[in-house]
C-alpha cells in the first residue's frame, strides 16, 4: 500500500511541476486540508461510529436485494 502512495503521490508531484503551480499554492492547500481533516475528526468522533454501522446495514440490504433477486 506504501508502494502505491508513493508512486501516486509522485505522479501528482510530476503533474503539478509541469502545470506550473507555485509550491506556495499546494502547501497552503494541503495545510487548510490537514486543518479541515484533523477538525473533521475531533467533532465526529461519536459520530462515526454511528456512520459505520449505518454503512454496514446498507450494504447488508443492499446484499440481501441482490440475492433474493437472483434467487427468483
Amino acid at each position: 500500500m506504501s508502494i502505491i502512495t508513493s508512486i501516486d503521490a509522485l505522479a501528482v508531484g510530476l503533474s503539478f511541476g509541469f502545470l506550473k503551480i507555485s509550491i506556495i499554492v499546494i502547501g497552503t492547500v494541503m495545510f487548510i486540508r490537514a486543518l479541515a481533516d484533523v477538525s473533521r475528526r475531533k467533532i465526529c468522533r461519536l459520530r462515526m461510529n454511528r456512520i459505520g454501522v449505518l454503512g454496514g446495514l446498507t450494504l447488508i440490504v443492499i446484499g440481501a436485494r441482490i440475492l433474493i433477486e437472483h434467487l427468483t
